[in-house]
């Protein structure tokens, strides 16, 4: 086994899993807006919040917190927060910290250790796209028989994986039924 799978499983057998009916703080309570958008670190005001994707995100300002809630694929970490390096090897779910976290085309990436962190930079378009639904492809025309890439600009995520739609209609088709179109990622 190697060092990076051995120490994924170490972090999974230490990590505390909370109630899955309380959102776990997302981005370590830092705001997602200031990272992806200013490259900077701020701590995200409890008052100033938004429940998303089992995660409850905290910002810096209330234009921050509409930025987010007008396009919140762009500024949720990739994977929902967890490693991306760690679940690609190993399938596991290990929650990441800023305190190792990269940015890689326009996207934030958390990691729990500098190694796993080195490691992404080994593959980064294979970590990257692990958290990308059906390759890109549109779930609503995918459900209709038609392989449609999905526009990155029109996107959701879901259960920690990003999802893009040919159009604003499609993304609408899927948040009204959201069960209809969604892939079962593996734990």
């Amino acid at each position: 086994m190697s060092a990076i799978m051995s120490l994924c499983l170490l972090l999974l057998t230490t990590q505390v899993v909370a109630d899955k009916e309380t959102p776990r703080v997302g981005f370590d309570g830092y705001c997602p807006v200031n990272a992806v958008e200013n490259r900077q670190y701020t701590q995200g005001d409890r008052q100033i919040s938004q429940v998303y994707d089992k995660a409850i995100y905290y910002f810096s300002s209330d234009d921050a917190k509409k930025k987010f809630n007008a396009k919140p694929a762009k500024y949720v970490p990739a994977l929902g927060g967890y490693c991306t390096v760690c679940y690609v090897r190993t399938k596991k779910m290990i929650l990441g910290t800023v305190t190792y976290g990269v940015r890689y085309e326009d996207r934030l990436y958390l990691f729990p250790n500098e190694r796993t962190r080195k490691q992404f930079w080994t593959d980064e378009k294979l970590y990257a796209s692990c958290d990308l639904a059906l390759s890109g492809l549109c779930p609503v025309a995918k459900s209709n028989g038609r392989e449609v890439k999905g526009n990155k600009e029109i996107a959701e995520v879901h259960n920690g994986l990003v999802y893009r739609f040919a159009s604003d209609d499609a993304r609408q088709k899927f948040n009204s039924s959201r069960n209809a179109y969604q892939v079962k990622r593996v734990d």
